[in-house]
């Protein structure tokens, strides 16, 4: 199932989308991605189910805080509107997408359920590095939706070096991931929201936009953290990372 997913490849001037749906999970996220990059943003929202989205994002990062049945019925509509809202204000500025001139191909396709279908799509990234995400694909009446794809952007690499130690810690290009390396070892690699903990805050995935030394926080230093930076995310979160280690501790948000 190899594809190139580029503006050039693409034969569609613009996306028609069926309002109840495609017939293959693969159909309704090749039909997004190209709506997204003919920056068609009606073409591109029809191929969701943000309703089905709204509560994926609140099984995906599980909300620690109590809520009555309506409270969380109105908490859920708001998430799906919210990744509704971030993916049209996506497509009109025409923020870069991962699956833009990359090689990307779907690698698995597993059943999450009776109306829910887990497709991976791995991608050699521009600059060749590799990305896989998780897709979601949710079945209605009709036909096949997306419900959760949770990077379509590409971030600017932020990279910080400990000279004392000779390890460069990046973040990756999907903003979540972060890794060291040291005499070209990879000593650890980390997910934001499945290793860290991170939750959505003024975004539903918030993707790191800085790095810098522990002592320009003002902070005093950690006991169990000798060697610590800081991460902050572009919806205000930030927190301490162990540079050998990898370990993290969230210390705020603004």
């Amino acid at each position: 199932m190899f594809r190139w997913a580029s503006i050039c490849a693409l034969t569609l001037a613009t996306a028609s989308v069926p309002a109840a749906g495609l017939k293959t999970p693969e159909d309704a996220i090749r039909t997004f991605e190209s709506a997204y990059l003919h920056g068609n943003v009606d073409a591109a929202l029809a191929t969701w189910d943000f309703a089905v989205a709204g509560r994926l994002l609140w099984e995906e990062f599980r909300f620690p805080f109590a809520m009555s049945e309506s409270e969380k019925s109105e908490f859920l509509a708001h998430l799906g509107a919210t990744r509704r809202d971030e993916l049209a204000t996506e497509i009109r500025t025409r923020v870069p997408a991962r699956f833009a001139n990359s090689q990307c191909r779907f690698t698995s396709r597993k059943a999450v359920s009776s109306d829910l279908m887990r497709i991976t799509e791995s991608c050699v990234l521009p600059d060749s590095s590799e990305s896989s995400q998780d897709l979601i694909v949710h079945h209605g009446t009709s036909g096949w939706l997306v419900a959760l794809y949770p990077s379509t952007r590409l971030y600017k690499r932020v990279c910080y070096t400990e000279a004392s130690l000779r390890i460069v810690i990046c973040s990756e290009l999907d903003g979540r991931h972060v890794h060291a390396v040291k005499n070209g070892r990879v000593l650890w690699r980390k997910d934001s929201y499945t290793d860290w903990g991170l939750l959505p805050y003024r975004t539903p995935y918030p993707a790191v936009c800085l790095m810098k030394e522990w002592s320009s926080s003002g902070l005093p230093p950690f006991k169990d953290f000798p060697h610590a930076i800081i991460v902050t995310y572009d919806s205000s979160q930030f927190g301490a990372v162990e540079v050998e280690t990898g370990k993290f501790r969230m210390l705020g948000q603004n």
